[in-house]
């Protein structure tokens, strides 16, 4: 495989999709190869498994459900192409019966869970035509909390609908390829501008802002995170910096500076916060 575009631990499966098209089920067990799925199409982004099914999203705007048994085909999904992308993508989200799925064309959909069908629909970049760029992707993973679905994107919008029926709740003038947190009544997040925000759940409102650094000695600087954890916001950088930020007030707390390049977002496993480097370097912090 040139490249694994994700993967999914399913109870002892382990699901993975590829640059070339396929889709294995793998015992995660002893390794064995259950069944495989070739599909003409590129997948860079991980699965969804939920229930009997296993949902994947290919570059070029289509969704596959397939049984998780034997890899057949259940439904399928077909999106408008978009010419200029972003490799990858955010990985569907789901919620009883309901799929949220997002096509680099900016387009987001809601469909059943069971066989395919449309409930809602909307595109991030509709009356958009001033935006700053021509990317329409939506690269940050998509969040569904309560009954609500939480959507950044490439093209200036982060917007939060009704899971049932698509209604905006509210609608924000951002962009963002960075996971986000929601926590209580908050979601934190780091734009493409290098703000790291707090942005009120309920009615989108700005809380407070951080400017970060985005340049070292002309050299662009990009930030991984944020991470909640032990009430405090974990954010790592390529410069070698590892900072914890006040999730109440945006003060820094901490800074650690490591001699490596940084290029993975931090992870929380237990107690511990993982981190890696450009150079393969793990990175283990209490």
């Amino acid at each position: 495989m040139p490249f694994i575009g994700g993967f999914s631990l399913h109870k002892n499966e382990l699901f993975i999709t590829s640059g070339l098209g396929n889709i294995y089920s793998i015992n995660a067990e002893n390794g064995e190869i259950l069944w495989k799925k070739k599909l003409l199409v590129q997948f860079s982004r991980p699965p969804l498994v939920f229930k009997n099914k296993i949902i994947v999203v290919s570059d070029d705007n289509q969704t596959f459900a397939l049984n998780t048994k034997d890899g057949n085909l259940m439904w399928s999904h077909v999106g408008n192409l978009e010419e200029v992308s972003i490799i990858g993508g955010s990985k569907p989200v789901v919620t009883e019966n309901i799929v949220v799925i997002s096509y680099s064309s900016g387009e987001i959909y809601a469909l059943d869970h069971n066989d395919g069908t449309l409930i809602w629909f909307d595109n991030v970049t509709s009356g958009n035509f001033f935006n700053k760029s021509s990317l329409n992707d939506i690269q940050s993973p998509i969040s569904i909390v309560g009954d609500k679905v939480f959507v950044p994107s490439f093209s200036d919008k982060f917007i939060a609908y009704e899971i049932s029926n698509g209604n905006k709740i509210w609608n924000l003038k951002l962009s963002s390829i960075n996971p986000f947190v929601v926590s209580g009544g908050s979601i934190y997040l780091i734009d493409t501008l290098g703000r790291l925000l707090c942005i009120d759940k309920i009615n989108g409102k700005l809380l407070w802002a951080v400017q970060l650094k985005v340049s070292n000695d002309g050299e662009e600087v990009n930030w991984y995170g944020p991470l909640l954890s032990s009430n405090k916001l974990i954010l790592n950088n390529s410069d070698g910096q590892v900072i914890s930020i006040s999730p109440f007030t945006g003060k820094l707390l901490s800074k650690i500076n490591f001699f490596e390049e940084l290029v993975s977002n931090p992870i929380n496993i237990g107690e511990q916060i993982i981190l890696i480097s450009k150079k393969g370097t793990l990175f283990i912090l209490g």
